[in-house]
């Protein structure tokens, strides 16, 4: 297969640059196909026209729901929003009538080209990865051979040092086994020779962005700090937050130098909404607090909360499925549309014990990169 690119010069630099990283559009239909592009996509060219300097935005696999066929109106939709797109292939994105994985992503590089490549902008180096293994009956994350030999050729191109931003669809890692009550995590949610992957990005200020969980998680292994993203489908379009109460968004993302900075952007909000709040009750294992889930926490974020008498409350760690999840999505009848959702706990769930006397908390938080974001609750007048 032979590919003919034809470059244009940028008309600014590229040093400080925006992107968006969408992750499990998930369309499996005409009615999901229009979800999304009467939601998410009028939002992105609105963040295109009011964002300077140069910006792309990056579809983290799952691109379909299994139908291969309604590539094109993915294209139709990300055209519209006036900037260049980065596809990286997910595990509903395969040709599942292939019986080995060489063969499986056939239609998403008819589409896209390329299952796995790199580019640059600015000083950052930009890896796209695919780490599904398809073996005829099934998938598991896994990196191979080939890719990794190419990988290594493609780093060795990279000054020590540098940053790197790797993407690819299935985390390398991941805690929904332990918070699911599994033993160990299961082959088709995690990269099983993620290992040698952690070797290959040790010289570098490696950062990995990942999608595929319908979930938000920031974790730490092998030295390196990788974002898991809530979906653009949230539950599988079923509502208007994933598994774990994360609302349906994406990640957005500006380069400054080698210096990077995110935030998660909800579909349908302004930029400040970061949280969401509970009364006392909502959450049957926490009766007496106030909950809140603070969906991008990570550990270098600080929750605090304040009663509307001053006093600062005693806030703690709460490890709890998400009230507003477990209505919409708990039982064998929900969600009506795919029964087989169900709500799972997480780690940023925050809560404080109130009194009967507390007629409002307020809660604070301060992010990695020290921006401020304030939510009240009103529990009586």
């Amino acid at each position: 297969m032979e590919v003919t690119f034809e470059l244009e010069s940028l008309t600014e630099s590229d040093e400080n640059h925006h992107f968006l990283l969408l992750a499990d559009v998930q369309t499996e239909n005409a009615e999901e196909t229009a979800l999304f592009r009467s939601t998410t996509i009028p939002e992105v060219r609105s963040w295109a026209d009011h964002t300077p300097g140069e910006k792309f935005g990056v579809a983290c696999g799952d691109i379909m729901f299994n139908h291969l066929e309604l590539f094109p109106t993915y294209e139709e939709a990300v055209s519209e929003t006036g900037i260049p797109f980065f596809q990286v292939v997910g595990n509903h994105d395969l040709d599942r009538d292939e019986w080995v994985d060489v063969a499986s992503t056939r239609t998403f590089e008819q589409f896209f080209g390329p299952p796995y490549y790199s580019f640059n902008r600015g000083a950052v180096h930009y890896i796209v990865l695919d780490d599904i293994f398809w073996y005829g009956g099934g998938y598991i994350g896994y990196i191979d051979a080939d890719q990794l030999n190419w990988l290594k050729e493609d780093l060795a191109t990279v000054e020590p040092g540098r940053l790197v931003i790797v993407m690819l669809h299935i985390p390398l890692a991941s805690t929904q086994h332990k918070r699911v009550g599994q033993d160990r995590p299961s082959p088709s949610g995690i990269v099983m020779n993620r290992a040698v992957l952690y070797r290959l990005l040790e010289p570098y200020q490696a950062h990995v962005l990942s999608a595929h969980t319908h979930e938000n998680e920031h974790l730490f292994e092998g030295g390196i700090h990788e974002q898991v993203h809530g979906a653009v489908c949230g539950a599988w379009w079923t509502g208007p937050v994933c598994y774990d109460g994360t609302p349906c968004g994406y990640g957005v993302y500006e380069v400054r130098g080698e210096e990077l900075r995110w935030r998660y952007q909800s579909t349908g909000f302004g930029s400040e909404h970061q949280m969401r709040l509970y009364r006392p009750g909502e959450l049957s294992t926490y009766p007496d607090h106030v909950v809140a889930n603070v969906w991008n926490f990570d550990p270098q974020w600080s929750v605090r909360a304040f009663s509307d008498r001053g006093e600062e409350l005693d806030v703690t760690s709460c490890p709890a499925p998400d009230p507003l999840s477990i209505r919409l999505h708990q039982g064998p009848d929900l969600p009506p549309k795919r029964s087989w959702i169900e709500p799972r706990l997480n780690y940023h769930m925050f809560c404080c014990r109130v009194s009967q006397e507390t007629r409002s908390v307020q809660f604070e938080v301060t992010d990695r990169f020290g921006e401020v974001y304030r939510e009240r609750l009103q529990l009586h007048t």
